[in-house]
């Protein structure tokens, strides 16, 4: 009975984790506004106007410092931003989707850097 329950649990937390903003693949191809409900508004929108637009989602990931001590103190050590590039097309459908981290927020993005990417 106990590796019953523990198979469901396994399998429950396995299917929760399964529909974050992590699987990004079943967007290409559907309408932005449909992203944008799911995921919200994006942080910041560069203007691509030969090939559409790029959203830009990110998140600000920290970790502790490393100093041994065995209490927390809440004192965060290094951190980088998680950020996800959404490339939208004239006709407002998705084309692409890429992640990276970064150490720059997403207001500080290269707009050089994404803008013209043929993907």
């Amino acid at each position: 009975m106990r590796k019953i329950f523990l198979v469901t649990l396994i399998l429950i937390f396995h299917l929760s984790c399964s529909g974050t903003k992590s699987t990004t693949a079943q967007w290409v191809g559907k309408p932005k506004q449909d992203l944008v409900k799911s995921w919200g508004p994006p942080v910041r929108t560069i203007e691509n106007y030969k090939d559409g637009e790029v959203l830009i989602y990110g998140d600000q990931i920290y970790t502790n410092s490393g100093n041994g001590s065995s209490n927390n103190t809440g004192i965060a050590g290094s951190n980088h931003w998680d950020l996800t590039y959404v490339y939208v097309g004239k006709d407002g459908q998705v084309n692409a989707i890429k992640t990276e981290k970064d150490q720059s927020p997403p207001q500080e993005v290269d707009i050089k850097k994404l803008v013209g990417i043929n993907l």
